[in-house]
């Protein structure tokens, strides 16, 4: 028996032609002659897409976790960076990870990245928070980023436009 595999030029899909028996077997197995049985073909995989994970808003500075937005953070109290990441896709996200980037008089920039975060299904979003801690008693203006990353760190999806703010000595 001699089995050919033919690819869409798009990469999409394919057919299996089966040239011994004139029969044609589609990507998951299935045969055009076939009343349903399928062959060796794993027909659970999922397509993901995390190239539509977006942020909803810009990141934002919380000290209770993402519930309360602190528009003038003060020296310190704790705090923690936050953004609101949403699905705008049509198929599950994969898994992923936000990374927080604290610049301006924090030089060098400091890097604060989430751990992996569970795929996200089309229109679905979560909350990505991650602890910064208290800014030191000294006078210096900030900003604060959010990227998304593929959940590896290797691929940056999107990007917000940050916050800016002031911390001001006593």
């Amino acid at each position: 028996m001699k089995t050919t595999f033919y690819r869409s030029p798009d990469a999409q899909g394919g057919t299996i032609a089966d040239t011994a028996n004139q029969g044609v077997t589609d990507i998951f197995g299935m045969d055009s002659r076939d009343t349903g049985t399928t062959g060796d073909a794993d027909t659970t995989a999922k397509a993901e897409d995390p190239s539509s994970l977006v942020p909803t808003e810009n990141t934002w500075v919380s000290n209770d976790g993402g519930t309360t937005i602190v528009s003038d953070p003060v020296q310190g109290e704790p705090y923690d960076f936050c953004i609101t990441i949403a699905n705008k896709g049509k198929t599950d996200s994969g898994s992923f990870m936000v990374k927080f980037v604290l610049s301006g008089d924090q030089n060098p920039p400091l890097e604060l990245p989430t751990e992996a975060m569970d795929s996200l299904a089309p229109g679905a979003s979560v909350l990505a928070v991650v602890h910064y801690g208290a800014f030191e008693n000294k006078f210096g203006i900030f900003h604060v980023q959010a990227t998304v990353y593929t959940a590896d760190g290797k691929q940056n999806i999107s990007t917000d436009a940050g916050f800016d703010f002031t911390i001001h000595s006593l």
